[in-house]
């Protein structure tokens, strides 16, 4: 599962403490679309999730493009910053979080502890 599974699931919930996002491009009530969500940054109170909203291709339009891009054109680019918090605990070291819950391993948060910022300063451009 996920992590909204693993919050239900876990009696944790995450709390949005910032956000900013950069529309590129109409978003068209009840057009499909599809949604790429990376983590990008983390410490010991936050963590930092990268969206990217594309137009949505359909199967056939991907295997047409042979090689090609498999994504449509990027519609919004959303930053979040979040904590996460547990019932009767309040807020909780994001890191543990995501270890207990098998959601990343030790050594691949490693790698997005150490970016020191870097790749969010160039995350819209």
């Amino acid at each position: 599962g996920g992590s909204l599974s693993q919050a239900v699931k876990t009696k944790s919930f995450f709390i949005v403490t910032a956000s900013i996002i950069r529309y590129r491009r109409e978003i068209v009530p009840l057009k499909r679309f599809d949604i790429e969500t990376r983590l990008v940054g983390l410490d010991d109170r936050n963590l930092w999730v990268y969206q990217t909203f594309h137009h949505h291709i359909n199967k056939d339009e991907k295997e047409e493009q042979l090689g090609g891009p498999t994504r449509g054109k990027i519609l919004a680019q959303i930053l979040t910053q979040a904590v996460i918090a547990k019932t009767g605990k309040g807020v909780i070291n994001p890191r543990t979080w995501l270890e207990d819950n098998s959601m990343y391993s030790s050594s691949a948060l490693d790698g997005i502890m150490n970016q020191n910022g870097e790749n969010m300063e160039t995350i819209f451009d």
